[in-house]
């Protein structure tokens, strides 16, 4: 099966901060792991530059969006992944079934994530992985997920038998990023945070509404699930949180420490919910998050005292000040620049801001190009990209209109563009007609073209056309430290 994965990354040499190995990072994309006819699929970040000999705890990372939602290389994905193979740790980023309107996806979701434990064991030894050194984090829904994994046993009686048989699910050490424990008591919350008692959510994925199978609630709850042989679980919960209120993880605390399981609970004041271990960008993002997950995994999955961990952490930090350029963790985000260099299998050199970087394209890269056309060729019912300025809520001034070959799902209206939207020719000129903030309301707008208007048509291309020189509109894809792995790039001629 690992044989046909696509190698992105291969690097030879190893860094070091202090005494302790600083990974890079490689990523195999788009795995299958269910069965033949399901198209989830999952991503593996690994360390590029691991000795033949070397064996790495895995991690199972599980997406949030309410379990109807969300995907396996969102930026939260990318910056926990991304991360821990920095410290020495395999990682997988898993898609599971997602809920339907309508449609409850429970437990098929569950044994998913079951089914990632049984595959990351069946492909330990090509994955370095040591097989009884797993872990698992999730957030939100997929914190509900990662608990569940962690503490509900076979005695649930949902172990997956395909494709893998009855290969081992269990988890050694679990996290909870602000996850919900105890469905049947998911409260709303005030505006600061403050959960309200009685007044409860009941999302749709399980199937089943509460008042007619309380107790399949129940059982799909971490809070009912736990054994005095689980796993240890960390915790880390906003309590400004407005979506998952905090005393689940205060509830699930008590619950753990009852009975008798080895747990951590890090409640954070004034953060919110859906963070990573890092917000790029946030001077005020609490420091203290990413240590402690990753120190959670080093004292549970490595066997390492506080004092070792520390030290670990201080090495990474010291390699990260002496590589700033090489240490973002998150979604890839190039909105200008130049090829500057074909280094041959994928690999460019482009400039940016006067500084010269590499990235690097897969075999699933889309290669798209802009051409400029006259005016002229602007035309009623065009799917459109605007960009330009918004003016007091009436109308928007146009520098650039770009004309799309179809329309690719997004319709909204931000502060200084415009995506996906239709563009209208009325008696009084052209306008666009876009859904705002994500509403199903359809609005058109004016627009008006500035004096320095200019008109494109965007059209798919192969990375073949890539020539050194050209402009780049836009780069985007994962950001994994000195890994920048591209998955669309728009291009201008020189």
């Amino acid at each position: 099966m690992m044989k046909k994965y696509v190698l992105l990354l291969c690097v030879c040499a190893m860094v070091f901060g202090k005494d302790w190995p600083i990974y890079k990072i490689g990523i195999h994309e788009n795995v299958p792991y269910l069965e033949k006819g399901r198209n989830e699929l999952l991503d593996v970040y690994y360390p590029a530059d691991a000795k033949p000999d070397e064996k790495f705890p895995g991690i199972v990372i599980i997406h949030g969006g309410g379990w109807t939602g969300g995907q396996r290389d969102a930026a939260r994905e990318i910056n926990i992944a991304s991360n821990l193979v920095r410290m020495g740790y395999v990682c997988i980023s898993i898609d599971y079934v997602l809920s339907q309107k309508g449609k409850g996806t429970w437990p098929r979701n569950f044994m998913d994530c079951k089914t990632a434990v049984q595959w990351m064991r069946v492909n330990a030894e090509k994955l370095h992985v040591i097989p009884d050194k797993i872990g698992c984090i999730g957030g939100s829904a997929g914190g509900h997920l990662s608990t569940l994994l962690a503490v509900g046993g076979k005695d649930m009686g949902l172990e997956p038998t395909s494709p893998y048989g009855n290969v081992d699910t269990s988890i050694q050490a679990g996290v909870n990023l602000y996850g919900i424990m105890d469905l049947t008591k998911w409260r709303h919350v005030e505006k600061d945070g403050t959960p309200i008692e009685g007044k409860y959510k009941r999302p749709a994925f399980m199937g089943k509404k509460y008042e007619d199978d309380p107790e399949l609630w129940k059982f799909a709850s971490p809070i009912n699930q736990l054994d005095k042989n689980d796993p240890p679980i960390l915790q880390l919960q906003g309590l400004a949180d407005p979506t998952v209120d905090w005393w689940q993880a205060r509830d699930m605390k008590a619950a753990l420490d009852a009975v008798g399981i080895e747990n951590e609970l890090m409640l954070i004041p004034g953060i919110g919910h859906t963070f990573a271990l890092q917000h790029p960008g946030n001077k005020d993002y609490p420091k203290e998050i990413r240590p402690a997950v990753i120190r959670f995994y080093d004292k549970h999955l490595k066997g390492l005292d506080d004092a070792t961990c520390k030290e670990r952490y201080d090495a990474l930090l010291a390699w990260e000040a002496a590589h700033p350029d090489d240490s973002l963790y998150w979604m890839l985000n190039i909105n200008s620049g130049k090829l500057v260099k074909n280094l041959g299998k994928g690999r460019w050199i482009i400039e940016r801001d006067g500084k010269e970087i590499e990235i690097q394209l897969s075999e699933k890269t889309t290669v798209k190009s802009e051409k400029e056309v006259a005016v002229t060729d602007m035309a009623d019912g065009q799917i459109v990209n605007g960009y330009g300025k918004r003016n007091e809520e009436t109308d928007v001034t146009l520098d650039k209109l770009v004309i799309l070959d179809k329309s690719y799902g997004r319709m909204a209206l931000g502060n200084i563009s415009f995506l996906n939207s239709t563009l209208k020719k009325t008696e009084n000129g052209w306008s666009v007609e876009t859904i705002r903030n994500g509403q199903q309301q359809k609005t058109l707008w004016p627009l008006k073209l500035s004096d320095k208007f200019n008109v494109y048509r965007r059209q798919f291309g192969t990375v073949d056309d890539m020539q050194v020189g050209m402009r780049i509109v836009q780069m985007t894809g994962k950001a994994a430290g000195e890994l920048r792995l591209v998955n669309t790039v728009v291009l201008q001629g020189k």
